[in-house]
């Protein structure tokens, strides 16, 4: 009798511990997720594979309630919410899942991230012109930004692509003559994992046919000077420029006109300026191509010492 329940006792014994580990035994984690990228309307939010499985449920709570709801079903290992509005606060987590005769097995969920998205506004871009087979673009700077992204088509391009990354508000972008090419530039503001974005500018349509360069006369009048330069067949018209330093990114423009001479006033005694003088031809739809132009001139720049 005591040999049986010693027997009872260790099969009892045995099913309590394989009922613990079959209660205790967790499915696989989920995927670890991030966000890449930040628009003032969207998040580029990015996983690890997991494997074995089918593909991912992206979950998403767009308010502080963080009642989450479902947003797509990818195979992919990133999601972009285009759902966003400026300075709005987002939630996402992602659920893996496997999928058998349209059964799915899920996972855990993943982690959750979250992210506030930017509004670093829109530079305005511009074009000084042409150096050879160079094209150099300028754009406003935009406050809170750490860098630029200026981005380039062509016609019959189904995408644009990345050209020029740069911290500073200008680019030099090589290009072949007499095509047309198409720029738009955005501020970007980058974190430890994340890249925040702004709204693209305009788009620059650059036809990169060089136009000749005027040739600059400079009289002195005291506190003003008369400014004289070459009439040119085909001109749209030409922008005057001004600066107290050979650099052009800080002159002013002070003039676009059609006639080839025009008189700076209001100058002071004693200083030194620099003038420049930039012809253009005007498209239909307004887009200006210029003359070449470095942004330091290389020929042409004349001060006047008053």
């Amino acid at each position: 009798m005591n040999t049986v329940k010693n027997c009872l006792i260790r099969v009892t014994v045995i099913l309590f511990l394989l009922s613990n580990v079959a209660c205790s035994t967790k499915q696989p984690n989920g995927a670890l997720i991030d966000i890449n990228e930040v628009g003032s309307g969207y998040a580029v939010i990015v996983w690890e594979a997991v494997p074995e499985v089918t593909g991912y449920e992206v979950y998403a709570a767009h308010d502080q309630s963080k009642e989450y709801t479902l947003l797509n079903s990818t195979t992919d290992l990133k999601y972009i919410d285009n759902s966003l509005m400026p300075l709005s606060v987002a939630y996402y987590k992602i659920k893996p899942y496997t999928e058998t005769d349209g059964i799915k097995t899920y996972r855990n969920y993943s982690n959750i991230v979250s992210t506030k998205t930017g509004n670093l506004g829109s530079p305005e871009l511009s074009i000084l012109g042409f150096v050879s087979e160079e094209v150099f673009l300028v754009w406003t700077q935009i406050a809170g930004a750490t860098g630029y992204q200026v981005y380039m088509s062509r016609i019959g391009d189904r995408i644009r692509k990345l050209v020029c990354s740069t911290v500073v508000p200008s680019c030099t972008i090589p290009v072949n003559a007499s095509e047309t090419y198409y720029f738009s530039a955005r501020a970007v503001t980058t974190g430890a994992t994340t890249t925040y974005v702004g709204e693209f500018s305009k788009i620059l349509v650059v036809i990169a046919k060089p136009i000749k360069d005027p040739v600059i006369t400079l009289v002195s009048k005291a506190t003003s000077i008369d400014v004289f330069w070459n009439a040119q067949t085909g001109i749209s018209g030409y922008e005057v420029y001004i600066g107290d330093t050979s650099v052009f990114l800080f002159a002013k423009q002070v003039k676009d006109i059609k006639t080839t001479r025009l008189t700076l006033t209001g100058l002071t005694l004693g200083f030194k300026y620099y003038v420049w003088v930039r012809s253009y031809i005007k498209s239909k739809t307004g887009v200006k191509s210029y003359s070449e132009f470095a942004p330091i001139a290389k020929y042409t720049i004349t001060h006047i010492e008053s």
